[in-house]
């Protein structure tokens, strides 16, 4: 099945900030399988870090930070990187000083007690806001080599999608609406023995 998708010649640019990285429908790694994660850094020098887009927990972040304000809003699996930590995706940077540019309209970071207040009192919206458990790294030139080995597909996506998106079937919708040629491959069955 390998030499089929060899034929499909992949997107193979250039990773950049604020990019998706889509991974290639056999990545039989478990954690990373059917994934779709935004380039929220990355350096040459110094490597890549991530957010995987598409895996909740299904966990209320109220559930997870006791004195956090009852607004309903689901903490996503960022990555197995410090995944005791907390991150967040916005785009309200006016709300939230020292968050940090990704793309027009798209920040991450900022005060955390600010963050709090403005989310009790309506000023950030639940659909201006989304949370990460962990995040997925790489070492320097290790994502530039996963990509030529054909393991992620890069392409871009707006802002609004990102914070808006909804988690199910978000690797293939992708993929879809990226050509004839990926949307092949996003309808190949998970497992091909299967098939």
């Amino acid at each position: 099945m390998k030499d089929f998708f060899s034929l499909l010649q992949f997107n193979t640019s250039k990773p950049k900030k604020g990019q998706l990285l889509i991974s290639e429908p056999l990545l039989e790694d478990p954690y990373f399988k059917r994934s779709v994660i935004l380039l929220v850094d990355h350096d040459k020098k110094e490597g890549s870090v991530g957010l995987m887009l598409n895996k909740t927990t299904s966990t209320p972040i109220s559930k997870i930070i006791p004195d956090f304000p009852e607004v309903g809003i689901e903490v996503y699996v960022g990555g197995p990187v410090n995944n005791n930590h907390l991150y967040y995706l916005h785009n309200r940077p006016d709300l939230l000083p020292s968050s940090e540019k990704i793309k027009e309209g798209l920040y991450w970071g900022g005060d955390f007690d600010i963050l709090k207040r403005e989310l009790s009192t309506g000023n950030l919206l639940t659909n201006q806001i989304r949370f990460f458990a962990g995040y997925s790294g790489w070492d320097k030139l290790q994502l530039e080599k996963e990509i030529k080995e054909k393991s992620w597909i890069t392409t871009q996506i707006s802002s609004i999608s990102i914070l808006q998106n909804q988690v199910k079937n978000l690797w293939k919708t992708i993929l879809g609406k990226m050509g004839k040629k990926f949307e092949i491959m996003s309808n190949f069955p998970e497992s091909p023995a299967l098939n």
